[in-house]
């Protein structure tokens, strides 16, 4: 996955980490949302 909040939300609505961790049910990205939301800032500077 790319450092873009694009490619994170298509991340989410393809369950791609669930598949990846190969893990079953919901999984909570917050820490890896705000990760993204840091890096995009950072990078725009």
């Amino acid at each position: 996955m790319h450092i873009s909040s694009s490619c994170l939300k298509l991340a989410i609505e393809r369950k791609a980490f669930g598949r990846a961790l190969r893990t079953t049910g919901e999984l909570r990205v917050d820490a890896v949302s705000e990760f993204v939301e840091e890096a995009e800032k950072m990078l725009a500077n």
